[in-house]
């Protein structure tokens, strides 16, 4: 139990979608695990992994004097995701919609989506038009998350297989 925390929590600190890979794990085990009896330490578990983290990347970075990161490398698979979408399913998305993708993320960017590497997409993030225009951002992904969990489900698979698939050499460049 101590080794599963500090590797989810080393995940989270040295991968910004590794937050992603460890919440979405967290809450599986909590589900299948629900009926077990080792529920309570799971739950604990989860508990102190998301208290340690937001302990070391708020009063501990601050105090380190560590600067903020890119908020596109934090959002990079749900950037994926909706670019996934916007490639395999334009034509039924709704075009305001679209619109609004395009402008947190350029949508030369949106048509360099591969399904391995994120850097094309992310590479151009308006992150000042994301920090002014958040909700926005998040309706567009639970709308199109819902209309299209397959290719969600899909997106973050591919992206995180390092992570889960046994021997996994997944290199997007090449």
């Amino acid at each position: 139990l101590v080794f599963f925390v500090l590797t989810s929590l080393g995940t989270m600190l040295l991968r910004k979608n590794g937050f992603y890979v460890v919440v979405v794990t967290l809450v599986l085990l909590v589900i299948s695990g629900w009926r077990l009896a080792g529920r309570k330490n799971l739950l604990i578990a989860a508990l102190i992994i998301m208290v340690l983290y937001y302990f070391v990347t708020g009063p501990v970075y601050r105090l380190a004097g560590v600067k903020e990161g890119n908020v596109g490398e934090m959002l990079s698979v749900p950037l994926q995701q909706m670019a996934r979408t916007y490639v395999y399913h334009y034509s039924e998305l709704d075009k305001a919609d679209c619109e609004l993708l395009e402008q947190y993320v350029p949508r030369e960017d949106l048509g360099k989506y591969i399904p391995t590497v994120a850097d094309g997409v992310k590479a151009n993030f308006r992150e000042e038009y994301y920090r002014n225009n958040k909700v926005a951002f998040w309706k567009i992904w639970m709308k199109w998350g819902m209309k299209f969990p397959a290719t969600y489900v899909s997106s973050f698979l591919i992206n995180t297989a390092d992570y889960w698939y046994p021997k996994a050499i997944i290199d997007g460049y090449n």
